[in-house]
């Protein structure tokens, strides 16, 4: 189980063995996302160091726990930009140790497509974050990954079926046509994001905002979703069951 102090040592240990870039690349700021998330308290999920927000206060980052997978992306960033991100915090998206209701903004940039149950993760950053509270994400588009342009848009029924199997970023099944863990699990477009909103319950969430290209690395759509403290039980129950809970 990867501990920050174990990435730290991780990243230490890449640097001194990869060849740094001569002319490393980060990607710009994002205007929208500074201004929804700038001066609150929040967290960004899968960080990379070569595509910063720069929030003041910064993010919180979160990273999953796999040592592996760390030192994979770790390396990944290290060859783009000389350095890569640590994190602050070890969980994974759908499953935070972050108390309830004690966040601003939960944000991703390219994170969502990896996720094997996307509606438990958004119920979870719903949990986590006050009445309205921001959930900023960026999802690529099809053709941003060339080998999803040959991949059919993934459907309701599938991501349905996911939580009703209650996977988990932990245990979920192989997909080794994909790329494997780290592969893209679902491919998206705006209308099947806000398809999984909609049957989680706009009772729940407010949108806000949407880039249908984004202005950070310019390849996603953007989303800019409020959470609501819905009175509807029907609608706190496509939460509870989203999280695996009756």
């Amino acid at each position: 189980m990867l501990t920050v102090e174990r990435a730290k040592e991780i990243v230490a240990d890449l640097l001194t063995k990869l060849t740094r870039p001569v002319s490393p690349l980060f990607f710009p700021p994002s205007a929208s996302a500074i201004r929804w998330c700038d001066g609150k308290e929040g967290i960004e999920i899968g960080p990379a160091a070569h595509n910063p927000f720069d929030f003041e206060p910064p993010s919180r980052k979160v990273i999953v726990g796999d040592e592996d997978d760390f030192r994979f992306f770790a390396e990944h960033q290290i060859q783009i930009c000389g350095a890569a991100a640590i994190p602050d915090i070890i969980g994974e998206a759908d499953e935070l140790p972050i108390a309830s209701g004690s966040l601003d903004y939960v944000l991703t940039s390219h994170v969502f497509e990896h996720l094997c149950n996307p509606m438990k993760a958004l119920a979870e950053w719903h949990r986590v974050l006050r009445p309205g509270g921001i959930i900023y994400t960026i999802v690529p588009l099809r053709n941003a990954h060339p080998p999803d342009a040959s991949r059919p848009i993934s459907r309701l029924d599938e991501i349905v079926e996911a939580a009703d199997g209650g996977w988990s970023t932990a245990d979920c099944p192989p997909q080794e046509e994909h790329g494997g863990p780290r592969g893209h699990r679902f491919v998206y477009t705006v209308d099947l994001f806000f398809q999984i909103v909609s049957f989680l319950g706009f009772d729940n969430f407010a949108v806000e905002e949407v880039l249908d290209r984004d202005d950070k690395v310019g390849n996603g759509f953007a989303v800019v979703l409020s959470t609501k403290d819905c009175e509807s039980v029907r609608s706190k129950t496509k939460l509870f069951w989203a999280l695996g809970k009756k």
